[in-house]
């Protein structure tokens, strides 16, 4: 154990140390610039680039700017007015109730696997990276069905939608390694796919909003509300989880679990339907000018 948690500590240390080095401020600064403040260099070879210019560059002749001038500074929003922004509410709500379930499938699985099957700590530690695994594909392929539809929340609600029989077909079925392990696929799939959606793609759509009028700080404002109402959901959902398994067994933690699917599915459906509609239109508009 101790060698593996060496193992981690010096993963992340290589991410700090990557993100410190490479990563730029903002897409929109290149070369490491930072506006309101000096100049700044985030990568190193971002000199050696700078000297290989110097030396491209003929005697006599005018340097290139390093940095374009900004029209304006965007204002960051208040706390309240980001929560006004229409879907917001919604889908920090949805992700309080998405992230229960992850999170408590990410942190209780080994020991539903060890306690409920009583297999040994190792074959569940290893069966359980199946779900990450599930999660992972799941994500991807949701975010390029959402690009081709234009539209996430179809994307979101379909997949929780077919996640939340699977919750039920695993408890009733997924009592051997074989089945366990595709279905614990599955399941990390199908969630996996809304959880990554949410935190990203639609968080980034209503920062878009076209009341902020391009606000990137509005943007940064409600991407962190919506990840802070999902991690708030997620510490009570953690609390809950005990405490079900405790008094009552885990088939009633298993529909505990399908019921924040479901709720975080009544949550985002006024943007599920509104979204269809749009689809639809478009769909009609497409047909009548062929």
């Amino acid at each position: 154990e101790p060698l593996a948690l060496l193992v981690v500590a010096a993963m992340v240390l290589a991410g700090c140390v990557i993100n410190v080095f490479c990563l730029a401020e903002s897409p929109a600064m290149p070369d490491g610039v930072h506006v309101g403040g000096p100049v700044r260099k985030t990568s190193w070879w971002h000199e050696l680039e700078v000297d290989r210019r110097e030396l491209d560059t003929d005697v006599g002749a005018e340097p290139e700017p390093q940095l374009q001038a900004v029209a304006g500074v965007d204002e960051a929003i208040g706390f309240f007015a980001a929560w006004r922004i229409p879907g917001v509410l919604e889908y920090s709500l949805a992700y309080a109730c998405l992230k229960v379930v992850n999170y408590s499938l990410f942190f209780w699985l080994p020991f539903y696997l060890t306690d409920s099957l009583h297999w040994s700590r190792t074959v569940a530690s290893k069966l359980s990276t199946l779900f990450d695994l599930g999660a992972v594909v799941g994500g991807t392929l949701s975010g390029i069905a959402s690009d081709w539809l234009g539209r996430a929340s179809p994307v979101f609600a379909v997949m929780l939608l077919i996640a939340t029989p699977f919750l039920f077909i695993y408890r009733q079925f997924g009592t051997g390694v074989v089945s366990n392990s595709v279905l614990m696929f599955m399941i990390g799939f199908w969630i996996g796919g809304p959880a990554n959606l949410i935190s990203g793609a639609i968080s980034v759509g209503l920062g878009q909003h076209e009341k902020l009028k391009g606000n990137t700080k509005a943007m940064s404002t409600v991407a962190g509300i919506v990840d802070g109402t999902g991690s708030v959901g997620a510490a009570v959902g953690q609390y809950l989880i005990g405490l079900i398994e405790t008094r009552s067994g885990w088939q009633n933690v298993i529909y505990f679990l399908m019921a924040m699917l479901i709720m975080a599915i009544v949550c985002t459906g006024r943007m599920v339907f509104n979204d269809c509609c749009e689809l639809r239109q478009k769909y009609k508009t497409r047909n009548r000018g062929l």
